[in-house]
């Protein structure tokens, strides 16, 4: 069982001090856990948006949790976009959305069989009836 980190886990990762939790999640779950190259496209955008006063420090702990986990970047690939697009049209079936970046890390869990873990549950409901599995590791 691997595990694709939502968005809002790897800005977790970037704040001065980490959640306990996330800790022992982490250490008992990195070895087999991956980010999507769509998580570090948000936070760079995020960067940017950053007050002046804190870019630089937010810079330097997110260049360190790329340097963390960059031997585990899922990018996105022919696969996972057919899938999306699939999973788009699935979702449509059933008068529901999500949005762009969650449904790309919802389909890349379905291409590549992760759990998707995150502490925005709801945002991904729409897409647990189509096999997406997830867990909280803040909970």
């Amino acid at each position: 069982m691997s595990y694709l980190l939502d968005t809002d886990i790897v800005s977790a990762f970037n704040k001065q001090t980490l959640s306990a939790k996330l800790v022992h999640w982490l250490q008992k779950n990195e070895e087999k856990s991956f980010i999507s190259l769509v998580s570090i496209a948000e936070m760079r955008h995020g960067l940017a948006g950053a007050s002046a006063a804190h870019q630089a420090g937010l810079a330097q702990r997110m260049a360190d949790t790329e340097a963390r986990f960059t031997e585990s970047f899922i990018p996105l690939d022919l696969a996972v976009l057919t899938r999306w697009k699939f999973f788009l049209q699935e979702l449509k079936s059933i008068n529901r959305t999500m949005t762009c970046e969650d449904s790309l890390l919802a389909a890349t869990c379905l291409t590549h069989g992760c759990i998707m873990a995150t502490n925005n549950l709801r945002h991904f409901e729409p897409a647990a009836q189509f096999g997406l599995k997830v867990e909280n590791p803040l909970a």
